[in-house]
């Protein structure tokens, strides 16, 4: 067992029992001498149960639920033993007030393996935020390093690995979490993009599947598995898609970049300019966003479209010189060919 986990669900035991009692003393002036011996030990098993929820409180949520269960039933029977106007019974109802929720907020902050390793992705994603990845790729590994089973510490090294460009890595990195967690809808998503960016099509959709099968209300699992459709060539479904995660997520950039995306893969292109324009205006700067919109006033027609394509396009390789790379375009971005036909032509004007 991990003593890291047993000395916090230790510390769940011990506050359940401090802060419960200390709780039923403020509400009630009780004579502890007046209890009998069993009543004790009542509650010592039913405090100890609680520390044991703390210690297992990182397992898969049926389970965790299970506990809860156990745990209540433990309230109900404790509360019908004992002499309900002696002081075991008021301890015991304090320490039940009080222990399920510290075994809860734990099981919460066991989802990254310990309390210190929560506070730790939290700095890393900020750095990952900052686009500094090697930094974040030092602050990742030696968080997995000390909390080897954290699913959040990997998904989070993989996105940098991938941003780095070491899609081996990333994929290696997203199938421990699934490994760790089954049920982690975010390192389905980000598998199916590395399937995508390998134009492993197939592979992709049956992650965006498993996604979206634990959680259907995940608009970016839909808005991949749209392009990912689209680009397999099925365009209805992934038009469905990206439609449904609009509407699940209509604040999120990618959503609606995405859908920009598939718009321009079925030649609506001035519903594609209107979503990356979305895009940009709920994060100024997205340059995937402002390739895209690029792209798509060419695509267009005319010579007014073509300048203002050509003129993003200069903005945006000014920041980036990388997007004048086409094959960088097509596997970091995920664009299809007839997207990165349509770049390396706009790259022709500039």
């Amino acid at each position: 067992m991990d003593t890291r986990k047993l000395w916090f669900g230790l510390l769940t035991l011990i506050a359940s029992i401090v802060l419960g009692s200390f709780l039923v003393t403020l509400v009630s002036d009780i004579d502890y001498s007046a209890a009998f011996l069993f009543e004790y030990v009542l509650v010592a098993f039913g405090t100890v149960i609680v520390g044991y929820m703390g210690v297992l409180a990182s397992q898969p949520r049926p389970r965790v639920l299970l506990y809860v269960a156990l745990y209540i039933a433990i309230v109900l029977f404790g509360g019908w033993i004992t002499d309900r106007s002696g002081p075991a019974y008021l301890i015991w109802m304090g320490v039940a007030t009080i222990g399920l929720p510290l075994a809860l907020l734990e099981h919460r902050l066991n989802t990254v393996s310990h309390p210190r390793a929560f506070f730790r992705l939290i700095q890393a994603s900020g750095t990952i935020n900052r686009q500094d990845y090697e930094t974040a790729l030092t602050q990742l590994k030696l968080l997995i390093a000390a909390h080897p089973k954290s699913a959040p510490a990997h998904v989070e090294r993989g996105i940098v690995h991938a941003n780095l460009g070491d899609l081996d890595s990333a994929r290696a990195d997203f199938e421990r979490a699934i490994e760790l967690r089954p049920r982690f809808t975010d390192a389905h998503v980000n598998l199916g993009v590395i399937h995508t960016r390998r134009e492993a099509m197939e592979d992709a959709l049956r992650c965006y599947d498993a996604a979206i099968r634990v959680n259907p209300q995940h608009g970016m699992a839909y808005a991949n598995r749209g392009i990912a459709r689209a680009i397999h060539g099925d365009l209805r479904g992934g038009l469905r898609d990206v439609e449904r995660a609009v509407q699940l997520q209509p604040d999120r950039p990618g959503t609606h970049y995405v859908r920009g995306c598939v718009y321009t893969l079925v030649h609506r292109f001035v519903d594609a300019t209107n979503d990356f324009e979305k895009a940009l205006s709920l994060q100024p700067g997205y340059h995937h966003a402002e390739a895209g919109l690029a792209v798509a006033y060419y695509l267009q027609g005319g010579e007014l479209n073509a300048s203002e394509a050509r003129r993003i396009w200069q903005d945006l390789t000014a920041k980036e010189p990388r997007y004048n790379d086409g094959d960088w375009l097509r596997t970091e971005l995920g664009w299809s060919q007839p997207l990165v036909e349509a770049a390396r032509k706009v790259i022709a004007l500039t």
